[in-house]
């Protein structure tokens, strides 16, 4: 019986005796090919590396553009519009730089360090730390799905340091401004969405895929299938009657139109206050600021949140503000003698 692997372009089978046998393999035009069998499995890596470079060098280059057109095709499968368009544009610079003809296999870690350097020395316009680093995650996932086609056999994206990246201002409403925003503005419908965004923390893609029975009434529970898992989220008593008004103008989706209904309703709340935080993200930047703010604990945020990382939801502790400082102003920790010691218990 053949044993999961753990290098590429392995595989495996038993013998008689109970002893692993590896093989390498190879994809080439005549189908693929299989080395010798080995003892070791990075000996059988090794042979099938050996292959595939001279499956490579005989046969025709697959360039950059070539597999940017199989990454178009998976995602256009896949994702979401918006997404495809975001690879498009961000491997549209990389091509500027590296011409799309380039053969796959010559792309290697110092083009990229350079294709690096050139894009943030651009004086047409500056280019950010952050879009370049964009630029790269496009370019690795080209490469990622090269690797797993085996088109190539490594991805040199993963070798090639990130420039650093300043971490940007968040967006997000206070309370207080944020119920003044909800004054401001007449119409129902758009209140009740911007309050459930903000109630909610969803992100915009989330919202957009909500279905009616995704909302547990009864259990007060709206269940998001989110970004990186499906999570629960609590409907508060504030909240309820918004969402039974929304539950009444439903389709087969919660908010009937998808995101590009949602991107309309933004654009003319953001016109009608006259402030440019007003965006989907700000209103989930507002939902995990409230709670840091109202002393609930990070994992607890990060839960709500659907966050994959607890250093993601960090972020939002430094939004605590004065209600942080005097939290801070709490801790006793000095003994008794020392000084600037209060002495208090």
């Amino acid at each position: 019986m053949a044993t999961k692997r753990r290098l590429p372009f392995v595989t495996s089978r038993r013998r008689k005796d109970g002893t692993l046998a590896w093989r390498g393999f190879a994809d080439t035009d005549a189908g693929r090919v299989f080395s010798e069998t080995f003892d070791t499995e990075d000996d059988a890596y090794a042979a099938a590396l050996r292959m595939r470079g001279e499956a490579r060098n005989t046969a025709p280059a697959y360039s950059l553009d070539e597999a940017i057109d199989q990454l178009a095709a998976e995602l256009r499968l896949k994702r979401s519009k918006g997404t495809v368009r975001w690879y498009a544009d961000h491997l549209r610079a990389v091509c500027r730089l590296i011409p799309g003809e380039t053969a796959l296999h010559d792309i290697t870690p110092d083009t990229i360090e350079a294709y690096v350097r050139d894009r943030l020395r651009e004086t047409k316009r500056r280019v950010s730390a952050a879009t370049v680093n964009a630029d790269l995650r496009a370019l690795h996932r080209v490469f990622a799905v090269a690797v797993r086609r085996g088109v190539v056999h490594d991805n040199p994206v993963r070798r090639v340091d990130r420039p650093r990246a300043d971490v940007p201002a968040m967006d997000w409403f206070t309370d207080a401004e944020l119920r003044d925003v909800l004054a401001r503005i007449s119409d129902q419908r758009t209140r009740d969405v911007l309050q459930f965004f903000a109630m909610t923390g969803v992100r915009r893609s989330e919202a957009a895929r909500l279905e009616p029975g995704h909302v547990r009434l009864k259990l007060r529970q709206l269940v998001v299938p989110g970004k990186n898992a499906t999570r629960v989220v609590p409907i508060s008593p504030d909240l309820q009657p918004v969402v039974e008004r929304m539950l009444a103008t439903a389709g087969d989706f919660l908010l009937p139109g998808g995101t590009h209904a949602i991107d309309d309703l933004f654009r003319a709340a953001r016109e009608t206050i006259g402030d440019r935080r007003m965006h989907p993200h700000a209103l989930r930047h507002t939902f995990c600021t409230a709670l840091v703010r109202a002393g609930v604990s990070i994992d607890v945020v990060m839960r709500l949140a659907g966050h994959r990382s607890i250093t993601t939801t960090m972020r939002y502790v430094h939004e605590a503000g004065e209600e942080g400082a005097k939290a801070v102003r709490l801790l006793r920790f000095a003994p008794p003698d020392a000084p600037g010691a209060s002495g208090q218990a």
